[in-house]
């Protein structure tokens, strides 16, 4: 005989707190009658898992609301201070952070460089990051509640891993169960560009679209996707890797491993190397090409429209069929 399969009741327990969370922060200040219309839990489960909150002090009782014929009801809102959390981007040579109350308030910021890029050198440092920011924003250790890594390359959000970075030569990383061990806060991993997407989501209130796509443009080339309110990732964590669509089968050697990548062409660093070979060697930087563009050097101005023209190519090009496929 068949086992029957139950439900297992710490997961739904921590799945509906996380539901009423999020909906007492984006509605700023509710009632307990208007959380169970919200998130359709029943209005037991909602005293319950708000009085648990309340007593954590992640939620408070903050004031009266109208009434409507009976006892006025008690409002509830979001303690900002009831916990922080970090977030990290870890780039080629260095790891920039930020700590924030749960309003996304920042108290506190700072920045670290990379003695090498070597995976257990680069623990250290990031958890030398968390301990700096811990100590400059005056938080007590016991209410960092987590931490959010971005970095480069293809990213299994799911377990933690990194399974390919091109800057440091990362594969199969076991980044977040690593991090948490050492940290005891629960840890995040995902790819940079899906970070700043959810930035967008999130944070930006004026623009509530549920589906849209953020491309970004620098030392490397991402793509975020969002299709019905949800990061799209792909199935192996791949989706928005736009920057390593080939283009040219002959083309300069990318930092994957493969020949003719987009980023390989029109990256920060792909533009300064042609701008220095077809407009002059003394080119250092982006800025410098930007600032013979602007005062009216052909060449300049035809390289950047060059890269402006093959990178809305090739994401008009760049079908789910084929993201889907990393």
């Amino acid at each position: 005989m068949n086992p029957i399969l139950r439900g297992n009741r710490a997961l739904i327990r921590s799945i509906n707190r996380s539901i009423l969370l999020n909906a007492i922060k984006t509605q700023g200040l509710v009632s307990r009658a208007a959380l169970v219309h919200i998130t359709g839990l029943s209005p037991a489960t909602v005293t319950a898992i708000t009085g648990r909150l309340i007593e954590e002090g992640l939620v408070f009782e903050k004031a009266t609301g109208d009434s409507t014929g009976g006892r006025p009801p008690i409002m509830l809102a979001l303690n900002p201070r009831g916990g922080f959390v970090i977030g990290i981007k870890l780039m080629e040579g260095h790891a920039v952070g930020a700590l924030t109350d749960l309003n996304a308030t920042i108290l506190a910021k700072d920045s670290i460089e990379l003695a090498d890029k070597q995976y257990e050198t680069s623990v250290e440092t990031l958890i030398a990051l968390v301990n700096r920011l811990i100590h400059s924003s005056g938080i007590p250790t016991k209410q960092l509640m987590g931490l959010g890594i971005g970095l480069a390359g293809v990213v299994d959000f799911a377990h933690g891993i990194v399974k390919q970075n091109p800057f440091f030569g990362w594969r199969n990383i076991l980044l977040r169960d690593v991090l948490e061990t050492r940290m005891h806060v629960p840890v995040y991993i995902d790819n940079d560009v899906n970070t700043l997407t959810l930035s967008e989501k999130w944070l930006n209130r004026g623009q509530p679209e549920d589906n849209f796509i953020v491309i970004t443009i620098g030392r490397g080339i991402g793509m975020g996707i969002v299709i019905n309110g949800e990061v799209y990732r792909g199935k192996g964590g791949g989706a928005g890797e736009l920057g390593h669509v080939m283009v040219d089968p002959n083309g300069p050697l990318c930092d994957c491993g493969k020949r003719g990548c987009l980023e390989s062409l029109v990256s920060d660093r792909a533009l300064v190397a042609e701008a220095r070979r077809n407009v002059s060697p003394d080119i250092a930087d982006l800025d410098d090409l930007i600032q013979l563009a602007s005062e009216g050097d052909a060449g300049a101005s035809g390289t950047c429209r060059h890269a402006a023209r093959e990178t809305n190519r090739q994401h008009s090009e760049c079908t789910r069929s084929e993201i889907n496929n990393y």
